[in-house]
């Protein structure tokens, strides 16, 4: 499953650091960050699953804010970064935003998601740069974690 996590991560690196900056296709921002939602839901699943498999926790649970709750309890014993809890959470909400918007544009450089109270969900490419950076550092230690 780690496996699966560093190849979406991949994906996602790839689409920001080589193809969107070649291409200037705004939409891309939008695949990026489908792809990282999916990098650090699978790293996550896949840390729960190893602490499972060592009967440190009971089950892994099936919804994300479950799963977040095990980790941030997890994540002050064992000095995984809480800033993870918090991408994982904002990546699925955006996710989520684009799948219920009844509207979404770009503008400057932008990608904006609008939903049905006029709440808007800007994706640029600064700030997927910080996703990415965060997401790698989280997926390396769990990768570490699980291999010993």
């Amino acid at each position: 499953m780690i496996q699966e996590a560093k190849k979406a991560f991949a994906k996602a690196d790839h689409l920001i650091y080589m193809t969107y900056p070649n291409i200037k296709e705004v939409k891309l921002l939008y695949s990026a960050v489908e792809s990282l939602n999916s990098a650090m839901q699978k790293a996550l699943e896949s840390l729960l699953i190893h602490e499972q498999t060592h009967k440190r926790i009971s089950q892994v649970p099936k919804d994300l804010n479950s799963k977040l709750l095990i980790y941030n309890n997890y994540c002050k014993k064992h000095g995984f970064p809480q800033e993870a809890a918090f991408l994982i959470r904002e990546l699925a909400k955006i996710v989520k935003a684009r799948k219920e918007a009844p509207m979404e544009f770009v503008r400057k450089n932008k990608f904006v998601i609008c939903s049905d109270d006029y709440r808007m969900k800007v994706i640029d490419e600064k700030t997927i740069k910080k996703y990415l950076i965060l997401s790698r550092s989280f997926i390396t230690k769990v990768e570490k974690h699980i291999n010993g």
